[in-house]
């Protein structure tokens, strides 16, 4: 091949890459969807009031924790505002951090988890899981500058399709080992649950967990309340560590 072909080869493959980054890290409003804006207005008031010390980020597996009953029976007494949405990327937590203002918040800890829409949305070949861990790293970031007082807990993405050679869940596991070197165990906490959410053979995720192999069930949901309910109340009892 002579060496101009390879040369705008590469120069596509490099602004692909490129492109796909900075979709991922660049904030995006969802506003023009008439639910979603209804729901971050109703939302954003929320955790504005002051008097939720746990508030909760990401797409629509946390956004599930919205049901009342779920909530009261594995957080018990705990006050959270839940600011993820359906269908959410990493772009449009971005957008939610930008359009919050955290001084009133006054969170204690948050809970996120982020990034199987990037995939599941773009596809493959557009979004890489290095695209991901840049925008779930963008989101870290901008926490830590609005809220430097605020403790995170960052969770692995959860699995996704039945077996672990599917290729969503492949692609998820390849963003959860980037992901650690975000936490510094000081403000920035890293936990990965899915172990407890796959069967014995530590491979297969069942529909008795996630009916549809993405979304939890009220047992997935269990699961996940037991797995991270001690690690919220004990970040939120540590002093504060401000940089």
């Amino acid at each position: 091949m002579k060496h101009w072909m390879i040369a705008i080869l590469l120069g596509a493959v490099l602004a692909g890459g490129i492109y796909a980054s900075e979709i991922s890290t660049t904030p995006q409003s969802r506003q023009s969807e008439d639910w979603w804006k209804q729901r971050f207005d109703e939302k954003k008031a929320e955790a504005e009031r002051g008097d939720n010390p746990y508030v909760f980020m990401g797409d629509s597996i946390t956004h599930g924790w919205d049901n009342p009953d779920r909530l009261s029976a594995h957080f018990p007494g705990m006050k959270i505002a839940n600011l993820a949405s359906g269908g959410d990327c990493t772009e449009h937590t971005l957008w939610i951090i930008n359009n919050i203002n955290w001084k009133k918040v006054n969170a204690k800890v948050i809970m996120l988890m982020i990034g199987t829409n990037n995939t599941g949305q773009r596809g493959r070949e557009q979004e890489k899981p290095s695209d991901t861990f840049e925008g779930i790293q963008a989101i870290i970031k901008n926490l830590r500058k609005k809220t430097p007082d605020t403790k995170i807990l960052l969770l692995a993405i959860f699995p996704r399709g039945e077996m672990a050679s599917d290729q969503a869940r492949v692609r998820n596991s390849m963003v959860n080992a980037m992901i650690p070197m975000l936490a510094d165990n000081k403000s920035v906490f890293f936990m990965d649950i899915n172990a407890r959410l796959l069967d014995a053979d530590g491979a297969t995720l069942s529909k008795e967990i996630m009916s549809d192999l993405l979304h939890p069930t009220n047992k997935g949901y269990a699961i996940w309340g037991e797995a991270v309910k001690a690690k919220l109340e004990e970040l939120a009892a540590m002093p504060p560590s401000k940089t």
